[in-house]
Order: structure tokens, then sequence, then C-alpha cells
């Protein structure tokens, strides 16, 4: 298991959801979840860092599980420097299982293939099955030092969440490099069935034009609101790997990137509006 700030596109595993709890629950009464990304927000009572859980679960009215999750900090974007023993800007990978009784919806989180418990989340689902309000956490955050096994205190806070729209489109901005200031970026993003993504993109800075394109596939997908890829950039003077992280607003009209790299010493920031 390893929690990490990320340098590089993480690579998380989709797996095939269904349903599992096998609780007993009037279907007849229930909302039914509506299927697909995920997100959910949790705030901590304690003052700690607000942090989003990423999840894509099937639409149901009973049960679902699946191991796809991750936890994404919005407090570390931009953060420079050594982060050892600190908040990770992403961490993963977590595993989950839910029931929906009438709409009242509670999840259990593990730290995926070790089903160590980390977290309970539990709210009220509302009747169009795309949102959770009320609702209330109780377990663990995690950290670079985190792992599997290592005591952790437990903390309480609020919870919402609701779905995010697919990541369809064209998302272009002016955004900044750190070597060469206003860059402008374009992706073209169209996504799959399974979640995985199809991108090409192009920069424009200092003069020069960079075309992108995506040659890591199993590192191309959408995760709740996360937005994950990388291949290679390659202009005029030059070919280089890129990596690419960003967040996307319900709506999936801005995209926001946590974090942008281009070769070994160039890092990217802004956001990217849908066009």
């Amino acid at each position: 298991m390893l929690m990490k700030n990320v340098a590089v596109v993480v690579c998380l595993g989709l797996v095939a959801l269904g349903c599992g709890t096998g609780s007993m629950v009037n279907v007849a009464n229930n909302v039914v979840m509506k299927g697909g990304q995920w997100e959910y927000v949790v705030t901590p009572s304690n003052g700690a860092a607000v942090m989003n859980f990423e999840a894509n679960v099937p639409g149901t009215n009973v049960a679902f599980n699946g191991a796809n999750a991750s936890i994404f900090f919005p407090s570390q974007v931009g953060a420079t420097g050594p982060n050892a023993t600190g908040t990770p800007l992403y961490c993963t990978p977590f595993g989950f299982n839910g029931e929906i009784n009438g709409n009242s919806l509670k999840v259990a989180f593990d730290w995926g293939a070790s089903t160590e418990h980390f977290a309970s989340l539990s709210g009220e689902l509302a009747a169009n099955g795309q949102s959770i309000s009320n609702g209330t956490y109780s377990g663990q955050t995690c950290s670079n030092a985190d792992s599997p096994g290592t005591p952790k205190a437990n903390f309480k806070g609020t919870l919402t969440g609701q779905t995010i729209a697919p990541v369809n489109g064209t998302y272009s901005g002016t955004v900044t490099s750190s070597l060469f200031g206003a860059d402008v970026v374009t992706f073209t993003i169209a996504q799959n069935a399974d979640f995985s993504l199809n991108v090409a993109g192009t920069s424009s800075e200092n003069g020069v034009t960079t075309m992108f394109s995506t040659n890591f596939p199993q590192s191309t997908l959408v995760t709740g609101a996360s937005v994950l890829f990388g291949g290679t950039a390659e202009n005029v003077n030059e070919t280089q790997n890129f990596s690419f992280a960003g967040h996307l607003n319900p709506a999936a009209t801005q995209l926001a990137i946590t974090l942008m790299t281009v070769g070994p010493n160039e890092t990217v920031s802004g956001t990217l509006t849908r066009q």
C-alpha cells in the first residue's frame, strides 16, 4: 500500500462493480442511486484539511461495492517542497461497499487489498439519486507515512456528496508555466464507458507549439472528479514526457490543474474551461 504525493500520473485499477452486502431492505421504497462518478466531501470537525473521496459507482437501489476509490486533498494543490510526512495530494487505493435503505446511505471504506477498515460515512440520498446531504463521517485521514496496520486516530466530520458529469469536450485556457510564463493549453477529451479517456492537446508558450499525445492507457482515466493522463510532449526542439492531474467541477465545465509536469523541470498551473 502506498500513499504519496503525485509527481507522475497515478494508476488506479478499475474493477467491475456489483451488488454485494445482501442487507434486507424494502427495494420498492428505495431511492435509486445514480451510477457514474461520485465525489464525497468530508469536512473534519477538528479543523483539519478537507478531503474528497473520489469513486466510480454503479447505479443501484440496494447495495454496491468497488475498489477504485481515492482521496484528493484540495489544500495540497500547488504545495511545494519536501512533504515526506505531511498530507499528500492524492491517497490511494481504497475499496468501498455500501447499502441504501429507503433514502439512507451507508458506505464503508477500507485500505484496498488489505481490507483493513478505514472509515464509515452515512447520509441522506436525494430523491433523484444524484446528491447526498446531512452526512456524517467517522474514520481516519491519510498521510505520506501511513500504511495499513499502523495505529491511527479516528476523527469525525460532516459529509456531502454529488455526482460528477463525464469529462467530454475541448478544455482550454491561458495558464502559467513555471519556465515560460503565459501558456495557452488545450486538451480535447473523450470519456469512454469504462472511465478511460482519449486525450490529445497542444501548448503554446514562448512562441513554441507543443503537441501532447497520450501513450499510457493504464493511466488515462477519470475517477470521481479526478482526471489523470500522461504521455508525450513534442515540439521542434525536443520530445519529453508529460503528466496531468486535474479536478472537475460537478458540471465538468471547469478542469482545474492540480499537478501538471512537462519534462523534468516545468510545472503548469491554472484552470481550463470547456469551450
